[in-house]
């Protein structure tokens, strides 16, 4: 893996930003756990969710496996949010295979902008509520949506 951490607090002191970073996956020995390239942690157990992290940026990160490697079955995720009041994940390369390349559990508002594959693929969010992962919009297409609408 290679490590450039930029800490930066663009919305308030308490804000981290995880940005510009080249993080490359292997597929972990049995029994060591799913690999994450981005993992921010939270607590589920508290009922109703006290958000962990209040507001995160997460941007311009590339994820890849080693060696650009194509394996079917890696288990792993790119991008997994807990627990944030406020999170802003965009402009990130994912190269992982499907289907947990973002993720966001017991969040506030996290809006997804231009995350794509090195070929240009779209990459979209998801949710988890309860055991079910729900799809979210980008929003590049709520935008295009809006202008269309517009005209």
């Amino acid at each position: 893996m290679i490590r450039n951490t930029n800490f930066e607090r663009p919305l308030s002191p308490d804000a981290p930003s995880m940005t510009h970073n080249i993080i490359e996956l292997r597929q972990q020995l049995k029994g060591l756990g799913t690999p994450i390239a981005i993992a921010l942690g939270g607590n589920l157990l508290i009922q109703p969710p006290v958000y962990t992290n209040t507001e995160v940026i997460i941007r311009g990160n590339t994820i890849r496996l080693v060696d650009g490697i194509t394996d079917p079955t890696f288990a792993g995720s790119g991008i997994s949010v807990l627990g944030a009041k406020k999170a802003l994940v965009y402009d990130n390369i994912i190269d992982l295979p499907p289907p947990d390349q973002l993720i966001d559990w017991g969040c506030g508002d996290v809006p997804y902008l231009n995350n794509r594959t090195a070929a240009g693929a779209l990459v979209q969010g998801q949710t988890v509520n309860g055991n079910a992962f729900v799809p979210q919009t980008d929003l590049e297409l709520e935008i295009d949506d809006a202008a269309l609408l517009s005209i």
